[in-house]
């Protein structure tokens, strides 16, 4: 077994001790005001063709870095079509117009009114074509300015170590935490305050770089009512191999003194760039997340069935949840489970994936909760087709598509031979 103790990351260097500012004292020198001027003077100088307007994708150097960060910071927020998320230090909303993309209803709040004067020119400029909404509020640093648990996810990238009181602000954001959601963060670590880059900020302007110990997020998490944190470890730069030593890894898998060494190298990095969530309570799973599909179809009876004239069925299917979340039923929503048909050609072709549509009708579906649906429907004037019976989350997926169902299939000629047509 290997052991390896950590140590301090080598990838930033510390200032040295005897010219270090002391982050606590630098706190609580600055006053509220002091950090809002500095902020929104910080913003104030940035336009539209400023790199900042323009993340994630604005700077070769940084971008490889900062997709990285963010990709892992998006997984441990566990993001579903449909939710409110809150993303907190905004600054000129790129990361916010990107949730807005993905079917999120997002909320950006910073404290600085120039970085949301550049949020909403973004927002004008880059019009969302999706089924989220964008809006932004200004925050006064003490009291965010929404309602008690009516936020999903809150997402706070490289912004909780501006924070001057921690404690005060985590307990905001399990005041504002719906039971079940999360708060994901990427933010440096127990030492940023000591890096060379912090140390001059914080001697040429009135900011905070402030340090993020896990092991005090942990401490105050308990006392607000959050769950202590889940971490994401991940290497800080991909490990490059050569096409020989792939082939070897391919092969004959990674020897015992090259693991050693990314071992050592990860356990290095490990308190450098954190990737952590909080939970409030117990995670809630539904039909908006895909992870949480699952279903089965068996099919009872089909009875022929004229509609307006033309041939159709009456068909009745036993559906049953075999997913880890429940299904949303109720109309008009993202995630709302429906029974899909879809028409394909004999050989499988996709004619119409969306054929028909027929809602459950019922309240939310529990885990492993079974129930019958009845529907008409009209068959197709083809002469060789088959009609796919599917599970569909609205906006979200096709259960089969991923695994998460088998699909009732039935040909022309099998409903032909059933129906006495």
């Amino acid at each position: 077994m290997i052991s390896l103790k950590f140590v301090k990351p080598k990838k930033k260097s510390l200032a040295p001790q005897n010219q270090s500012v002391d982050v606590k004292q630098k706190i609580a020198q600055l006053s509220d005001i002091d950090l809002l001027k500095t902020a929104d003077a910080y913003f104030a100088r940035f336009t539209t063709d400023s790199i900042q307007y323009k993340k994630p994708f604005s700077d070769p150097a940084q971008s490889p870095q900062l997709a990285m960060h963010l990709g892992t910071m998006l997984q441990a927020a566990d993001l579903f079509r449909g939710a409110k998320v809150l993303d907190f230090g905004c600054s000129t909303g790129w990361l916010t117009l990107g949730l807005a993309q993905m079917g999120c209803d997002a909320i950006g709040i910073d404290v600085a009114p120039s970085a949301l004067r550049l949020a909403e020119r973004l927002k004008a400029t880059r019009r969302v074509k999706s089924d989220g909404t964008m809006d932004f509020h200004c925050y006064d640093g003490f009291r965010l300015p929404l309602s008690d648990e009516s936020i999903d996810r809150i997402v706070c990238f490289e912004a909780f170590h501006h924070v001057r009181d921690q404690a005060a602000t985590l307990k905001e954001f399990a005041r504002v935490l719906k039971q079940g959601g999360r708060i994901a963060f990427m933010e440096p670590g127990p030492e940023h305050s000591q890096t060379i880059e912090s140390q001059t900020e914080m001697n040429r302007y009135k900011v905070i770089e402030n340090n993020v110990s896990l092991f005090k997020i942990a401490e105050i998490a308990v006392q607000v009512g959050l769950r202590p944190p889940e971490v994401l470890i991940q290497f800080q730069q991909p490990q490059q191999l050569s096409f020989a030593e792939f082939e070897e890894w391919s092969n004959k898998g990674i020897s015992v003194k090259r693991a050693h060494g990314l071992l050592k190298s990860l356990v290095n990095q490990v308190t450098d760039s954190q990737c952590f969530y909080l939970q409030k309570g117990e995670g809630q799973k539904d039909s908006r997340q895909l992870t949480s599909l699952g279903g089965e179809l068996f099919l009872n009876s089909l009875v022929s069935e004229t509609i307006a004239d033309s041939p159709g069925l009456r068909f009745n299917i036993t559906l049953r949840n075999t997913g880890s979340g429940k299904w949303l039923t109720e109309q008009a929503q993202a995630g709302q489970v429906k029974l899909g048909v879809q028409l394909l050609t004999s050989d499988e072709s996709v004619v119409n994936l969306n054929y028909a549509r027929f809602n459950l009708n019922e309240p939310p579906v529990e885990i492993g909760q079974e129930f019958i649906i009845s529907g008409v429907l009209r068959l197709p004037a083809k002469n060789a087709y088959m009609l796919r019976f599917d599970l569909v989350s609205e906006h979200v997926a096709w259960f089969a598509q991923h695994g998460k169902s088998v699909p009732l299939t039935l040909t022309s000629q099998e409903l032909h031979e059933k129906l006495l047509l």
